[in-house]
């Protein structure tokens, strides 16, 4: 199923230019110097394949020279026994237990995520924009 999991980092890498097209448009800004991209630790993305993809796609564009920057989000539960908030390894999915109260009914709080937190102007567009602030 390599060819699938393949389409998905040119499919996430596509949504990234588009989200870094509509940030230029809406904000004038030159170029796109940073995307910081929040991953769940659920997310099986391949990075090396999306930054393949994503220097690819956004070649000849002002997202170009534009690097990603993952945070990692950890798997979050609730548990629904006791309450209480833990964080499971990714190998233990399958068998997850409260560490509390080892029950094995809970929420998924936080893991599965997939977002863009920021999306960071050039360097050259940020000083073009804090020198014209102080005019």
């Amino acid at each position: 199923m390599k060819g699938v999991e393949e389409l998905r980092e040119l499919s996430v890498a596509q949504d990234l230019l588009k989200a870094c097209q509509h940030y230029i448009r809406t904000t004038g800004a030159a170029g796109i110097a940073k995307i910081v991209l929040g991953v769940g630790e659920l997310q099986d993305l391949d990075l090396e394949g999306l930054e393949r993809y994503f220097r690819s796609t956004t070649l000849g564009t002002a997202v170009q020279d534009a690097q990603i920057q993952v945070v990692r989000y950890p798997i979050l539960c609730h548990c629904r026994t006791c309450k209480e908030d833990y964080i499971l390894c990714p190998d233990a999915v399958v068998s997850a237990v409260c560490p509390v109260c080892n029950a094995t009914s809970h929420d998924l709080i936080s893991g599965a995520q997939m977002r863009i937190e920021a999306i960071c102007a050039t360097e050259e567009e940020n000083r073009r924009f804090e020198s014209a602030a102080f005019r």
